[in-house]
């Protein structure tokens, strides 16, 4: 842990960012009710992403830490990123030369 990591603020500033995120939560619902659908998961997803950094940064404390931790914590999510796209081609695909799904459950058509 850092020097600065003792320093926490005040119980207001957790509420503070607790509402914001209840903000970001009802912005990313409603936006998603009243667009398309294409562009209601697309803002939703942006809206999580900054909900997460929110919550790393400010309730986890990763604000105080110094910036090879933030460093190695993007490294990270590139490396799954990296991962997925890798497999997904040929877990999403249902279709393809030699290709068959069978279905484990007795019955399933």
């Amino acid at each position: 842990m850092s020097q600065n990591a003792e320093h926490h603020a005040p119980p207001s500033y957790y509420i503070i960012i607790w509402a914001v995120l209840v903000v970001l939560f009802a912005a990313s619902v409603s936006f998603s009710l009243f667009s398309s659908v294409v562009v209601g998961v697309v803002f939703a997803f942006v809206i999580a992403i900054v909900k997460a950094v929110m919550v790393a940064a400010w309730f986890m404390h990763l604000n105080t830490e110094p910036r090879w931790v933030w460093i190695m914590l993007v490294g990270a999510l590139v490396a799954i990123l990296i991962m997925w796209m890798g497999m997904a081609p040929d877990v999403m695909e249902t279709h393809g030369t030699n290709w068959s799904k069978e279905h484990s459950l007795p019955g399933y058509k």
